[in-house]
């Protein structure tokens, strides 16, 4: 990754982006707004693949986790065979390309965001579904956020953090 990225991730996160793999995503300034993370670091599993670096998004994010969405999204893709359908693929997609980077034990496959991932639904963190929207815009749970999160990236403040 690039010295100038990794300053502003830093900047960003306020550590050493040591997981960090690539930058996945960039705001309208051009600045990272989600890094691509190794699946497992030190031997045990990293999180998730994706991770959010835009403080203002994550801190809307946080807004959004506070007001109940979590369980009001996944009762929302539970009612409906569609989404229900095309939340499986997605997160199968998502496993995939975490295991395409390395093969997971069985029983890491609950982390990030996918927790018992295929049914019943049960999302525990729109951050990480939001990052990967940042990566595939047609991510279903971001797109049940709508008009919530769209148009985030508003504040001019990042540009500091590139050069």
């Amino acid at each position: 990754m690039p010295d100038a990225d990794s300053l502003a991730i830093r900047g960003q996160l306020g550590r050493e982006p040591g997981q960090a793999v690539l930058v996945a995503a960039r705001c309208s300034w051009g600045v990272p707004s989600c890094i691509r993370c190794l699946p497992v670091e030190g031997g045990r599993p990293f999180p998730t693949l994706y991770w959010l670096t835009c403080p203002h998004l994550v801190y809307l994010v946080d807004r959004l986790e506070e007001e109940g969405l979590v369980a009001s999204i996944s009762e929302q893709i539970c009612r409906d065979r569609r989404l229900l359908k095309r939340y499986r693929r997605e997160t199968i997609r998502y496993i995939r390309e975490r295991e395409s980077l390395h093969r997971l034990r069985a029983d890491h496959r609950g982390i990030g965001g996918l927790a018992q991932w295929m049914n019943p639904v049960k999302i525990k963190c729109l951050h990480m579904h939001v990052a990967y929207s940042l990566v595939y815009p047609e991510e279903i749970v971001a797109g049940l956020l709508g008009e919530r999160i769209r148009g985030w990236c508003g504040n001019a403040s990042c540009r500091g953090l590139v050069g």
